[in-house]
């Protein structure tokens, strides 16, 4: 995963890094208006006052007529913030030129009829974000709660779709977020979590040298060097698995796969990972995202690069801790040789002329595989809700 040295939380270059970052940190951020035109939708206006003062700006997407569903997709960039097309700056990008991912995902959603509702997290009046389009002043987590809570108050407000006909869509912490959301509003209908971030406490050490170890036995199991484990294999290697049988085929292909000997490893040796007295909610009062949408129930797609490991454990907990508790209707996809953006990487130091080494690494825009996922999975649970909530027709101006 890209490392950053300008910020700690640079989500449209591909940071989350294992620690809080302080309040005080800026983020490093593109210019908001910098990205691609209109997205030939109906665009509605918004505007939102934190309690501090800050007032951010976002907009609703309205798809054409005759095109439009009634449901809706938020979407939470990552870090403390990010400008409304969640742009990575040309310098970090691999091509030299600005990738716009959160408009990639827009258009995308709105060509399959749906909402789009999205705003800008840099504040209106930042003058360190006016002096130089790479910097912000980024709030702290807590503000970030606030700010997604006073978003989706205001997209509501203009009753474009039902209360409950909108999706989350959330990248890194994002989809910390989203959980704050789903905490506090159950009825929400599903949830995409792009490398989520901090879904649940745990030894992050601990987890990973299991991780580390798991790939140990599996190359070592992997005698015909294939990827993955057939059932003589398997069997051969029975007693060497940490519970003395095989790990599940979740996927039912009738082989094990490197994530399904991961998550099983973990699920044999919480006593090693969990973390020791974890309070059932964060520091900021939230429950865990992962307790959240085990309590709810609330259907989950989860996507994570292979590169992105330290989010990878993560989505591997979660799973499990889904796994565990009955979950009817979770689903995640790990795509190989991708990283936190869900795009390609190259490693290099990236030195501005200004800031001097901010990364170890660019990376490229997000996978349009990725994107056709997530766009198709929520399409998915929208018919299969469709005949719940009866018409497909919604208000076309939001007044």
């Amino acid at each position: 995963m890209i490392a950053i040295s300008v910020s700690l939380l640079l989500a449209a270059a591909g940071v989350a890094q294992a620690a809080e970052p302080a309040a005080a940190t800026p983020a490093t951020l593109p210019a908001a208006d910098s990205g691609p035109g209109p997205l030939g939708a109906v665009n509605i206006p918004i505007t939102f006052e934190s309690q501090a003062g800050g007032i951010y700006d976002g907009r609703i997407e309205i798809p054409a007529e005759g095109r439009r569903r009634p449901w809706a997709v938020l979407l939470l960039g990552g870090g403390l913030g990010t400008d409304i097309d969640w742009q990575l700056p040309a310098i970090l990008s691999i091509s030299g030129q600005a990738t716009y991912d959160g408009a990639t995902i827009a258009k995308a959603l709105l060509d399959e009829g749906f909402v789009v509702m999205r705003w800008q997290a840099i504040r209106r009046d930042d003058s360190r974000h006016a002096e130089d389009p790479l910097m912000m002043d980024a709030p702290g987590m807590a503000q970030c709660f606030e700010h997604a809570r006073l978003a989706l108050a205001a997209f509501r407000a203009k009753k474009i779709v039902p209360d409950d006909h909108i999706f989350l869509l959330g990248h890194s912490l994002g989809g910390r977020r989203a959980g704050m959301l789903l905490e506090e509003n159950p009825k929400l209908p599903g949830v995409v979590m792009m490398a989520g971030a901090h879904l649940l406490p745990l030894n992050v050490q601990a987890a990973k040298q299991i991780i580390r170890d798991a790939a140990d036995d599996f190359q070592k199991a992997d005698t015909d060097e294939d990827g993955l484990l057939n059932a003589d294999e398997l069997q051969r290697t029975k007693q060497a698995s940490p519970a003395g049988s095989p790990a599940v085929d979740s996927d039912r292909d009738g082989r094990i796969n490197i994530h399904e000997w991961t998550i099983h490893s973990l699920k044999v040796q919480p006593e090693k990972w969990r973390k020791k007295n974890a309070a059932p909610r964060d520091k900021y009062g939230h429950m865990w995202t992962a307790d959240v949408v085990a309590e709810h129930k609330t259907p989950i797609l989860m996507v994570v690069g292979s590169l992105d490991r330290r989010w990878l454990v993560d989505l591997y907990l979660t799973a499990l801790r889904l796994e565990q508790t009955g979950h009817p209707d979770f689903e995640i996809e790990i795509y190989e040789n991708l990283g936190h953006q869900l795009a390609k990487e190259v490693a290099g130091d990236v030195t501005h002329p200004k800031h001097g080494l901010i990364a170890d690494g660019r990376a490229g825009p997000i996978e349009p595989k990725v994107v056709r996922r997530m766009v198709d999975w929520i399409k998915a649970r929208a018919e299969r809700l469709k005949a719940r909530h009866g018409s497909d027709t919604i208000r076309p101006s939001g007044t």
